[in-house]
This record gives C-alpha cells, structure tokens and sequence, in this order.
C-alpha cells in the first residue's frame, strides 16, 4: 500500500465574506507555497493527483498483468462494483471493453454478472458505501475472484479494518478528507474522491489491455455511440471477447501514458482558455442563488449523469434531469434560476432533448453549458450573454493509440466534465458568504 501523497493540510485565509477555508495541499503543491483558491485550487489538486498515479505505474502493471493472465488463460471475465460514478464510468463506455460486466445495482438489468464462476472485480470505494463494498469484497473473494479495489488511503484502511482483503488496492490520492476545502462549520465539501477513482481505473485499465496484448489477445473495445458506425460494429462484435487477430503487443505503459498525457493536455488547454468563463459562471449562480433563486445541474455524461449528490457535495446545485436526455417532472426552471449544462458535444436543444434551452430561456434562466468543440455549429448555438466552457476533446472520446487497431481507447471525457462542476462550485466557494455550505432549500 502507498502512503497518503499529502502529509501536510496548509491552512488557507481565502478571500470570503466572512467564510474561512482551509485547503488540502496536494502533491503539484509544496506546503511551503501559499495554498490556491477556487476553480485553480481544484486544477492544482487534479493535475498533482494525476501526477501521483502515474507515480504508481509499476504497481498499475503488477496488478494489470495478474488479472489479464487470469483473463486470457484461466477463462475469467471482468465486472465491476461501487455505485456511481465509479460503476457506470468503466462499463459500457466509449473506448472501454465491450466484454465489462457489472455487479452494480445502480445497472442492474443491463450486464449483471450474478454467477460467475471466474471474474476480476474492479471494485471503488465512496465514502457512504464503505461498509457494503467491503461486504462484497469479502463475498468476491470467497468466490475465488481476482479483486482490485480503489479509493483514497484512509477508505481502503477502512476496508481493511472490516478483514475484507483484496488482490491489489490502489490509493487514488484523492483529498486526504475527501474534500478538497474545509468551510466555516469544518465540513470538508468539493468531492475528490470520484475524479480520482476515474482517472486511477482507466489507468489501470490501460495496463490491462496491454497486459493482454502480451498475452497474445486483443479485447474487444467499443467505438463511441457519437462516431459513424459505432452501433453496426457493435453488433458485430456482441458477445466477443478477444478479436481474433492480433493488432499488436504493447508494451507497459503504452496505452496508459497516451491517456495520461491527452487528459493533461485538454485539462492545461481549458485551463488556459476557460478560466475566465468557469469563473463567470461561479458569478453568476452565486448572483442568482444570492437573489433567492434555484440552482440547477443538467448533466450528461457517463460520470455525471449520477453524481449528485456525492459525499462532501455541498448540495448547492440540484439535478434538474432524472436520466439521459430526460428531465425530471417533478421540478421545474424558473424566472432567475442558474441552471449549469454539462455534456459531450451539444447545446441541449431541440425535440430530442424536449426544448430544454428553449423552454429554458423563455422562463428567464441563466444558461452555462461545457461541452467539447469538435462540432463548432454547436458551439455557435450558444447565444450571446451564456457561457460556453470548453472540454477540449476530440471526437470519438477515447485517446489511445493501438498500432493496427481500427479504434482508438480509453476516454478522458468523465474527468474533465467532473472538473468542470467542481471548479466552478470550487471558485463559488472562494467568494462566497457565511452560509457558503448551505444547499437548496428542498
């Protein structure tokens, strides 16, 4: 087991209207340097963590290449567990392996794997599901399964206290608290531990595909749904575990490091460009939360879709959708409300999304939305006066090169989308009032 990164929390006297805030020093960030605030609080931490999980390649190819001999060679399958974001962000995913199953409940109905008789478990940990992932831990290796558990250092101590062991367990180096500040009350509030667990899985991930390649196997990986032919060629490979040639043997790293370095690159380009409109977009829903309107959250992406609320989620904005491209008939957007879009690669128009940005914006509602720019018409349908932040990815969502392969792998979409949310309630947070943890009144 790693150490926790952090060994330091530097106390930070943030610029508030009477709310101190303490941050968690991260690994990008000495303790000897005054700590960062806001939107650029959460990029310093993000960027560290990033940087401390590919500190932990070897340990990353150790457990990859034990699990992809057991995939290869001893007939197992592979599944995961650990409620959203961590369950639905490796299952079914562009770029990720169309043979992953779950055990999850939150995609029960979809590719439940309730009787295996041989499986690698990839199983994440979240502060309000400890005692029950451990449960299943233990359940997972009664059955003889290969279990990889991941989440920060003091929830995999918890894990371990209960006797349930895994096979491999990955510190993600999020947030020591989990959260990333401390406020007035010292709640420790803006999640880490989702972000982390995400990049800290497709890493893994990464050397796993690897691992079978110097197997002598190719999994089969999916093509995202938004690319041409994504859905005929996944009808043609339904039910198919390994292509029947091979595109070529990668070596360690390959595909995680060509992850890694595309997440930084779109993470450093919407730092250098974004900044300014994901602080305008904290302005504004504090102006409107301020002058007793609603905060919304429209969100649509495999990480986000489920994500509020998340444990050290200060519950300022409430989620308007119930599922994909589906709101909720139970609340609606009012005169004033801030209402914060974030998705993949479009304005949330039109009758397939029910004329949300209409109907929206005919009720008076402020509009932020973050999506990718590889459609630049709808990047022109964000009317002037809203605000547009950019995710910088590029079409097909996944980021991997496999030499001779017909698509690429792994996505970095779910990180980014997650760090937009939690930058812009990170830059509320640096500039908010006495009753910054305060939540919609429900």
């Amino acid at each position: 087991m790693n150490e926790l990164t952090w060994s330091v929390v530097v106390i930070a006297l943030v610029a508030l209207v009477g709310c101190n805030v303490q941050t968690s020093s991260g690994p990008s960030e000495p303790a000897s340097q005054p700590a960062a605030v806001g939107a650029e609080a959460y990029y310093q931490w993000l960027t560290g963590c990033l940087d401390a999980i590919e500190k932990d390649l070897p340990k990353y190819t150790r457990s990859a290449e034990a699990a992809a001999e057991l995939y290869v060679k001893d007939g197992c399958e592979i599944a995961d567990y650990g409620g959203d974001p961590f369950a639905r962000e490796i299952f079914g995913r562009s770029g990720g392996m169309m043979k992953m199953m779950t055990f999850d409940e939150a995609l029960l109905g979809k590719k439940l794997a309730p009787e295996l008789e041989k499986a690698v478990v990839l199983v994440g940990l979240r502060d309000d599901g400890v005692d029950k992932a451990a449960e299943k831990i233990a359940e997972f290796k009664k059955k003889g399964y290969y279990v990889v558990v991941f989440g920060r250092a003091a929830l995999l101590a918890r894990v371990r206290a209960t006797g349930a062991l895994a096979d491999a367990e990955f510190d993600t180096h999020a947030a020591p608290e989990g959260g990333l500040f401390q406020d007035a009350k010292g709640q420790w509030i803006i999640p880490t531990d989702s972000a982390a667990a995400s990049a800290a899985s497709w890493m893994w991930m990464g050397e796993f595909v690897a691992a079978c390649t110097r197997q002598g196997k190719m999994p089969v990986m999916y093509l995202g749904y938004a690319v041409e032919g994504a859905m005929e060629r996944e009808a043609r490979y339904k039910g198919v575990k390994f292509h029947d040639k091979l595109p070529s043997r990668l070596e360690v790293g390959q595909l995680s490091k060509q992850w890694m370095s595309s997440l930084r690159k779109s993470l450093a380009s919407m730092h250098a460009s974004d900044m300014p409109q994901i602080r305008r977009a904290a302005a504004e829903a504090k102006e409107a939360r301020a002058a007793g309107h609603k905060l919304w959250a429209y969100l649509q992406g495999h990480v986000t879709l489920k994500l509020l609320p998340y444990p050290h989620d200060p519950q300022w904005f409430e989620p308007i959708h119930r599922d994909w491209a589906t709101l909720r008939k139970d609340a609606t957007v009012g005169k004033g409300d801030f209402v914060l879009c974030i998705g993949f690669n479009q304005v949330f128009a039109g009758k397939d999304w029910g004329n949300f940005a209409e109907n929206s914006r005919a009720a008076g509602a402020k509009l932020a939305w973050s999506f990718t720019d590889y459609m630049p018409e709808q990047v022109r349908a964000v009317p002037a006066g809203e605000i547009y932040i950019n995710q910088h990815w590029d079409k097909g969502d996944a980021v991997a090169l496999v030499p001779n392969y017909d698509i690429q792998c792994l996505p970095t979409s779910g990180v980014i989308a997650e760090a937009v949310l939690w930058m812009v309630h990170a830059e509320i947070l640096s500039t908010n009032d006495t009753n910054c943890t305060k939540g919609n009144s429900k």
